[in-house]
């Protein structure tokens, strides 16, 4: 009967709808019906997702406050996901660092149970009856007491995974201000052309001008005030672009910061002068720091020496342990009547004689992934060499470029007044004008771009040579040591440690 009401039941259920069926029955009602129809959530899991709270965004300055690269890095690093998650995983190696040194303590255990025993026999016709109940606590204690250096090495392996991802997140967070400040460096770019099209928008306006004056005058055919109109309006053209790429940079700034696109700052024009002295050492000076401070390369040896402890956990595996069972308890037996002291000490050798050959190429996988290792830190090593002498020779162009597209742009300027003073007195033409016009655009743009190009350069120094912190190159500390002085002090205390 039970089972026949089972069946219908079970029945009822399946010939019910997908809506009401059990996942283990049929786990496919829970997915979507076909490749082409996307899923339709329930009410329930919709309410789900949405209870899921949002990531908060921290406190901002006011809207009237300029920030300036250094007051990015603070909000970039109070909401990056970047270093957030890099955090995150280096607090898991530091917890999974402490629980591999639990392996230098004993085990604990308190076991409590209890039994119930009812049995019957016959014997000679008659029906015997047997109960009894038994229950009482245990206490046990186990303990590695002595191996050949397994357990030393499985500690050090952990904690040089903890070194290398707490290295890791070192990394995290100048990547972070890497990106901050390439953003903001093309947004004051951007900012800065805005600027710059909005003045050859005026010369060319002003040269449009001038040249519908002299058609007026009939000292000049139709064809001169086409040209200065075909070049004024191809400014404005451009100028229409340029603040699409203003705003669009504006957004991507925000997006490395952590906000939301239509979030309000205001955002600091380039200072006035760049800190270049705060690299003027020698290349060969840089690479050695580099060598010293990049997180990238000290997370490479970190993972050099998880390596090497794991090589010598594997040659440790395969010798003997000498541990150490203790067990103390007391059972009571039909309801305290009879009563037993239960007690166990035991030691316990173990040594590995053959497990078809598991510890050899245990040994040969750990030898495989220390070369593998050690090859990867000599990447990491050959592209810093690479990065810094690449940043060093651009930071050493950027410095002349920037004295050269001045003088440039001074001179296009002085170019641009006398023709057009000329222009207007009759003893030029307008393709003069025009041209002069253009060069002097070109000159503002080429200023424009090397004032970045000298910026972003130095940022990428600091980056190349691992000494790009929260504070930028030309900021000084509450102490008043400047970063130079402070990575000067770091590689002298970290040399005396080493």
């Amino acid at each position: 009967m039970r089972t026949h009401v089972f069946r219908i039941l079970l029945l009822t259920i399946v010939l019910s709808g997908c809506s009401k069926q059990l996942p283990e029955i049929n786990p496919y009602c829970y997915a979507p019906k076909s490749a082409s129809i996307p899923w339709n959530p329930p009410k329930k899991a919709i309410k789900q997702t949405m209870s899921v709270l949002e990531a908060c965004v921290c406190n901002l300055p006011p809207e009237n406050e300029e920030l300036n690269v250094t007051d990015l890095f603070d909000i970039a690093l109070q909401n990056s996901p970047v270093t957030a998650e890099s955090w995150a995983m280096a607090k898991a190696s530091a917890s999974s660092y402490a629980m591999a040194r639990s392996l230098y303590y004993p085990d604990l255990q308190f076991e409590g149970s209890y039994e119930k025993i009812r049995n019957g026999a016959i014997y000679d016709g008659v029906l015997f009856i047997n109960e009894e109940n038994a229950y009482g606590p245990m206490f046990s204690l186990t303990w590695l007491l002595l191996d050949c250096g397994e357990r030393q090495a499985t500690v050090n392996k952990h904690l040089q995974t903890l070194h290398e991802s707490n290295w890791s997140h070192n990394e995290s967070i100048q990547e972070v201000l890497k990106t901050v400040a390439d953003a903001y460096y093309a947004y004051l770019y951007e900012k800065a052309n805005l600027v710059a099209f909005q003045e050859d928008l005026t010369d060319a306006l002003e040269a449009y001008t001038s040249a519908q004056k002299k058609l007026e005058f009939g000292v000049a055919d139709i064809a001169e005030m086409l040209q200065a109109k075909t070049y004024y309006l191809q400014r404005k053209v451009m100028l229409t672009q340029q603040e699409a790429r203003v705003k669009n940079s504006y957004v991507y700034l925000l997006n490395e910061l952590g906000l939301p696109g239509d979030t309000q700052l205001a955002i600091a024009d380039f200072p006035d002068q760049a800190p270049v002295e705060e690299f003027t050492t020698a290349a060969d000076d840089l690479l050695e720091l580099a060598k010293v401070m990049r997180p990238d390369i000290n997370a490479g040896r970190s993972k050099v020496l998880a390596a090497q402890a794991e090589l010598d956990r594997a040659n440790s595996a395969g010798w003997f342990t000498l541990d150490t069972t203790l067990e103390l308890g007391e059972t009571w037996y039909n309801n305290g009547k009879k009563t037993t002291k239960d007690y166990l000490v035991q030691f316990d050798l173990t040594l590995p004689l053959f497990r078809g050959f598991y510890y050899n190429n245990q040994i040969k996988e750990a030898k495989a992934s220390l070369e593998d290792a050690k090859s990867e830190l000599k990447r990491l090593e050959l592209s810093a060499i690479e990065g810094v002498l690449t940043n060093y020779h651009l930071f050493e162009a950027a410095k002349v470029e920037i004295v050269l597209t001045k003088e440039y742009k001074e001179s296009a300027y002085e170019e641009f007044k006398s023709v057009f003073a000329n222009y207007n007195a009759g003893t030029t033409t307008i393709v003069a004008l025009l041209n002069s016009s253009a060069a002097f655009a070109d000159a503002r743009a080429r200023y424009i771009e090397a004032k970045k190009a000298l910026f972003s350069s130095i940022m990428n120094l600091a980056f190349s040579t691992g000494t790009l912190t929260q504070n930028a190159p030309s900021e000084k500390q509450e102490d008043g040591k400047t970063n130079a002085q402070e990575r000067k002090r770091y590689d002298i205390l970290y040399n005396e440690k080493n």
